[in-house]
């Protein structure tokens, strides 16, 4: 990139990557293996109003090997964040197709503490999201589609009333019709009984299938 052609992030972009490259970015860090820090710069004139001011820090062997991004810094927000040694570990084997990570948690922890110190002296905030964001029980208890809250006592089921109500109806009818004193009236008391006496059980029924 030539001089004057840079927007305000990406020449501030550029300028900490520089500064980062004379400090922090000389110092080893001494472990299994000797690694050192690098800190990107953007490859474009223009960064989109700040928008691809983006810079990531990679942990780079000494003495030659595969490079693992180990935090992200992002100009506008005067944000950086790291990663969990973990993921970064994780991340490493996945990709480069191996059973290790070249850096022990110590060496690890020593980089992450310099890194705060470089990013707060230049007025960015430095923070190291959890690893994982906390889930509900899955032995707490959950409401049902159409079932109880939990928690709540439990409903309880009683027959339905409708048979019974429909033939106490009709008693009263057929009462009323052919008067308390007649003989036909005794006759249809007796069926409309028997009839409550089956529309009960069927309600009982009814209610234990539905149970």
């Amino acid at each position: 990139m030539e001089d004057g052609k840079l927007t305000m992030y990406a020449g501030k972009s550029v300028a900490l990557a520089e500064v980062f490259k004379f400090t922090l970015g000389k110092e080893p860090f001494v472990g299994p293996v000797v690694c050192r820090l690098e800190l990107s710069a953007p490859a474009e004139e223009s960064t989109d109003g700040g928008r691809l001011a983006v810079q990531h820090v990679s942990i780079v062997p000494e003495g030659g090997g595969p490079t693992t991004v180990i935090a992200t810094a992002y100009q506008v927000d005067r944000l950086a964040q790291g990663r969990q040694y973990e993921v970064v570990a994780e991340t490493h084997k996945m990709r480069f197709h191996t059973n290790t990570f070249p850096v022990s948690p110590g060496q690890f922890d020593e980089m992450t503490r310099k890194l705060k110190d470089f990013f707060q002296q230049f007025g960015f905030k430095f923070e190291i999201p959890p690893l994982h964001t906390p889930q509900p029980s899955a032995t707490a208890p959950r409401a049902t589609a159409g079932g109880p809250t939990p928690g709540a006592a439990p409903v309880e089921k009683r027959p339905t009333a409708t048979h019974g109500s429909a033939a106490r109806t009709a008693t009263r009818s057929a009462v009323a019709a052919g008067g308390p004193t007649s003989g036909g009236s005794r006759l249809w008391i007796a069926i409309i009984l028997l009839a409550m006496a089956i529309a009960a059980a069927a309600g009982v029924a009814v209610y234990f299938l539905r149970g």
